[in-house]
């Protein structure tokens, strides 16, 4: 068998998602199985109803409370080794979110690395990204095309603070627009000035307790959106929620997406929102290329976003093997 085509021992694309045969076991499945390693806690990964889950320890509560108190869960730390036959598995920090993962599989002396989500800047918060070479690299190409390049989060943070205190300066109440997963708790570590003043939505709220129990460093001092809302003051809410803001905030508000998608423009066309703010939890197109160069490896496979392009580019100037797992037929387990 050829060396390229080796990590077919290890992985293959089925309809119900990421399929390992010598361990038995789906990585992020997208339908019920047995057996799951989950990268982390975002549902568009982790989802209901499987059997068993495995996944790092601070996942646990995370799991729990978004999927079910009574999953069948096994928690594994950075580092550790679990060995199902003469597979071993590995998770390394991801540095997405808080818990995220990738998935390292070795087998018969060949090492395939499964990124899941995955930044390369440190945001204060979460583990950073720790990367090791393989043979063959399943990254995601959520935000793989060159126009996607991001900003420091210094950069970002510095441009935020200010528009806020302008506002505040202005009579006006913030809402910005965040996952609560994630996203939320990026923003209230780097923007601690303002605890005082920031309300939170239930949802954040419920992974805030969570993270706390699990030792991140949540503030003391947030309020629910249940109680009297002052003004001026600040609300984290996630784009899906149902807030009448009108209500809350009678003397007038401004609000605010904060995502990497703002750095398209017809993303900031179709905003009801006043601005945006880029910043993302993936990486952006450098992060990537700079990451596939870390890992050293020959065959490159890439899913999600814009994996074409990323697997072309890879191909023609890095002289590399790509392959876009969207091109390629599932095998139906």
């Amino acid at each position: 068998m050829m060396e390229n085509q080796r990590y077919s021992e290890l992985i293959v694309f089925t309809h119900k998602g990421a399929y390992c045969p010598p361990g038995d076991f789906y990585i992020d499945p997208v339908r019920q199985v047995d057996k799951a390693i989950i990268t982390h806690a975002h549902s568009d990964h982790a989802r209901n109803g499987m059997k068993h889950y495995l996944s790092h320890h601070d996942n646990r509560l995370l799991l729990q409370s978004r999927l079910s108190p009574n999953i069948s869960f096994q928690g594994l730390n950075y580092g550790e080794i679990l060995k199902i036959g003469d597979i071993s598995i590995r998770l390394l920090p991801a540095g997405h979110i808080a818990g995220s993962a990738m998935i390292m599989l070795e087998y018969k002396g060949y090492r395939l690395l499964y990124s899941g989500d995955y930044k390369t800047e440190s945001d204060g918060f979460c583990i950073p990204l720790q990367l090791e070479t393989c043979h063959t690299f399943i990254t995601e190409s959520t935000f793989g095309l060159p126009i996607f390049q991001w900003e420091s989060q210094e950069t970002v943070f510095n441009e935020l603070r200010h528009w806020i205190n302008q506002c505040f300066s202005d009579g006006l109440s913030v809402v910005l627009w965040v996952y609560s997963l994630g996203k939320a708790q990026r923003l209230l570590h780097h923007l601690r000035e303002f605890e005082q003043d920031t309300y939170l939505h239930d949802s954040i709220q419920k992974m805030n307790v969570c993270l706390k129990e699990i030792g991140y460093p949540i503030g003391e001092h947030y309020k629910s959106m249940r109680e009297h809302f002052k003004q001026p003051s600040l609300l984290l809410a996630p784009p899906s929620s149902t807030v009448t803001l009108s209500e809350m905030f009678p003397n007038g508000y401004r609000t605010a997406m904060v995502s990497g998608w703002m750095k398209v423009r017809k993303h900031t066309q179709k905003m009801t929102t006043d601005r945006g703010f880029v910043l993302s939890d993936h990486c952006d197109w450098k992060g990537l290329i700079a990451s596939i160069q870390l890992t050293e490896a020959e065959h490159i496979m890439a899913h999600h976003g814009f994996s074409a392009v990323l697997c072309e580019y890879v191909s023609r100037e890095m002289g590399l093997i790509g392959t876009d797992i969207g091109q390629l037929p599932p095998i139906f387990h």
